[in-house]
């Protein structure tokens, strides 16, 4: 087994999956003081997996809804922005890699990485910094396992052995 070397890894950053349009479109639709809820539902429409999840999270017995949500636009309505764009992100993520390979658990890395993401939204909250930016410093602070799991699987699992 090779041990990467840090260039040989930021080589392969480009390699990195790109998330899909349907997150694009949403993080962009958010922005837009003119976006509603039907525009947003409709892109969200174009993924099953993430309509099953959401459907799934506004279901759970935490709302305690009388009635059964049934569509992407009640389910953004009952689940609120925050947790619908976090749905999205966690869904991409698990789909886009292989959870099984090489002991790698996207579940578990998207858990810990949200986690930290939203701590550090609610911090800069209460700091007075930009919330935003926070959560995506959060998102984004353990990339470095994903470029490690992309450019050398076999390397990345010896890493993880030596915790």
């Amino acid at each position: 087994m090779t041990i990467p070397t840090l260039d040989e890894l930021l080589s392969h950053a480009a390699l990195l999956p790109s998330l899909p349009e349907i997150v694009h479109h949403l993080m962009h639709s958010l922005d837009d003081e003119r976006a509603d809820v039907d525009t947003l539902a409709h892109h969200i429409n174009s993924d099953p997996a993430i309509v099953a999840r959401l459907l799934a999270a506004a279901n759970s017995s935490a709302f305690g809804l009388r009635s059964r949500i049934d569509s992407a636009r009640q389910a953004f309505l009952v689940l609120g922005v925050d947790r619908v764009v976090n749905i999205v992100l966690a869904t991409v993520l698990i789909h886009r890699y292989n959870t099984q390979a090489h002991e790698f658990d996207a579940h578990l890395l998207w858990r810990h990485t949200l986690g930290v993401a939203t701590c550090a939204r609610v911090i800069a909250e209460q700091t007075g910094f930009d919330p935003e930016v926070a959560f995506t410093g959060g998102l984004l602070h353990d990339i470095g396992q994903l470029l490690m799991y992309s450019a050398a699987p076999v390397a990345y699992t010896a890493a993880l052995h030596l915790r």
